[in-house]
């Protein structure tokens, strides 16, 4: 049984907990947007969600990707959330989370890094290959991540963990 919970888990799981906002609502706006989606979604393929709404918005303060709401481009909010509600009922979420996947462009930093990122996985077999494709995330974010891989593959998890807990 695919609940709205355990899609994706690298990736959803993490945009189904909060501690941050935009200032403006619109992380918080986002953030029920996707569990309203993933809810619709269990109920219109005859599935029993997980869990409400409001448990899947409330933040969980033992995950540590707190802000990472704030990574996804803004301009693909509406259409991920779209891909998650209507996606049909045996399709993973998986393209959801992809800018080809609903309908995008991904930009040149997102190609760039995620040719660099696969090849840098061949010399650190510490990082898993979710790790490199972040097309849906703000550029400024991927260059963040491709920072990480950079530097030393011991330290690269640790760091890419901080990236997306906003530290």
């Amino acid at each position: 049984m695919t609940t709205f919970r355990s899609v994706l888990p690298f990736l959803f799981s993490s945009l189904l907990v909060w501690g941050c906002d935009d200032g403006a609502g619109g992380d918080s706006d986002y953030v029920r947007a996707l569990c309203t989606a993933g809810y619709n979604n269990d109920v219109a393929c005859g599935e029993t969600p997980s869990e409400t709404i409001e448990e899947c918005v409330a933040p969980d303060p033992t995950d540590d990707d707190t802000c990472y709401p704030t990574l996804i481009r803004t301009d693909l909010r509406d259409a991920i959330a779209d891909c998650v509600e209507n996606r049909d009922c045996d399709e993973s979420d998986d393209r959801c989370f992809s800018a080809t996947g609903v309908g995008s462009t991904p930009t040149a930093v997102a190609s760039s890094f995620q040719d660099y990122c696969l090849a840098r996985l061949e010399e650190c077999d510490v990082l898993f290959d979710d790790y490199c494709f972040l097309d849906v995330f703000r550029d400024d974010a991927i260059q963040s991540v491709r920072s990480c891989l950079e530097g030393d593959c011991a330290d690269a998890e640790a760091c890419v963990d901080r990236v997306f807990s906003c530290l």
